[in-house]
């Protein structure tokens, strides 16, 4: 070999050499391609454990009515899809504020039990916030519109008497009301004598509403009760529990101030009772 010659293989392209860069490069896109797929296998996994985690919120056990005071027994726990809740259970206001409509099963002795219902609900609902209120709804705000210029007054009639018209009287209803009371008198000898005197107090007189022995009223039970399909209304009306609810234990009657000063005039009576009649209607 001669000095200065130049080597054969100089300047000649080392293969090897080029393969191994062309193996790292290949080897380093299937490791990004394998990381973003096991990332998005991942990312599915995740999504399908979200969707399928649950939130346990607040249902109702039973139909509940407008003003009825909701127990523990009037509820049960129900769980829901996180999905569905956060789509069903979260609503955005007009100023963009997120606001929580459903109620957590673990918040329902803060927020739902002890609260009375804003609105007749019925059976397998969800309970909402806007549903409840912490006060019965006052009715005679209603009756005072129907009654415009009288009071409610609640008239002292016995259960039996009410008992004998529970399937006639209705909120609405006129009435007539005696009163049977004693008046003592002393007669020419000195001696004290007991009269039973029966006078009529009103005449077709207006029944404002009508309470049950829960004090709730029957004028929002029978509310609800006409809002349901008729086949329902018939079942409600065979069950006894239910019916007991319709039962009127307290009538409370529109009087205008004179009629109200009639009233406590015969109600200071010795031994006074009230009774109800129905006004006779006659054909015309």
């Amino acid at each position: 070999m001669r000095l200065g010659r130049k080597s054969q293989n100089e300047g000649a392209r080392v293969p090897w050499k080029d393969d191994d860069s062309d193996f790292t490069k290949k080897d380093t896109k299937l490791i990004i391609l394998i990381g973003i797929t096991a990332l998005l296998m991942l990312w599915v996994v995740y999504m399908g454990f979200k969707a399928e985690r649950t939130v346990t919120i607040v249902m109702t056990n039973q139909d509940v009515f407008r003003n009825q005071l909701i127990t523990e027994e009037m509820i049960k726990p129900y769980d829901i899809l996180r999905g569905e809740f956060e789509k069903y259970g979260i609503v955005t206001t007009p100023t963009g504020e997120k606001k929580r409509r459903l109620i957590l099963w673990k918040e329902r002795y803060d927020e739902v039990i002890g609260k009375y219902a804003a609105y007749p609900l019925k059976k397998d609902s969800f309970v909402e916030r806007r549903d409840l209120i912490n006060s019965k709804i006052d009715n005679s705000d209603i009756a005072m519109h129907s009654f415009p210029g009288k009071e409610l007054v609640p008239l002292n009639v016995s259960s039996n008497e009410l008992e004998s018209f529970k399937a006639y009287l209705r909120p609405g209803d006129r009435v007539n009301v005696q009163a049977t009371y004693v008046e003592r008198k002393q007669g020419e000898a000195g001696e004290n004598t007991e009269i039973f005197k029966t006078e009529t107090v009103f005449g077709s007189i207006a029944v404002a509403d009508l309470l049950n022995n829960r004090g709730e009223s029957i004028l929002d039970i029978y509310t609800w009760l006409n809002s349901q399909a008729l086949d329902v209304q018939e079942q409600l009306m065979q069950d006894n529990e239910f019916k007991q609810r319709l039962t009127p234990k307290s009538l409370l009657v529109a009087l205008t101030p004179d009629e109200k000063d009639r009233y406590y005039y015969y109600l200071s009576k010795s031994g006074i009772v009230f009774r109800v009649s129905l006004p006779q209607r006659y054909n015309q």
